[in-house]
């Protein structure tokens, strides 16, 4: 769970950079709520794949 809290915080610094906004079209107003949906399907992918790398850790180690 480390490592999703770790995501979360790494990715909150990129998506306010002016460069990432310009490349993938996101900047505006009428592009957030295309914004919000990029970063909340970001944090559901780290939980899932937090909870999928911790029962396979667990069987192998």
């Amino acid at each position: 769970m480390s490592l999703f809290g770790y995501d979360q915080g790494l990715f909150s610094g990129v998506m306010v950079t002016e460069d990432f906004l310009v490349v993938h079209d996101l900047v505006g107003r009428s592009k957030t709520k295309t914004l919000s949906t990029v970063t909340a399907i970001y944090d559901v992918g780290c939980f899932f794949g937090a909870l999928v790398a911790f029962s396979i850790g667990e069987r192998l180690g």
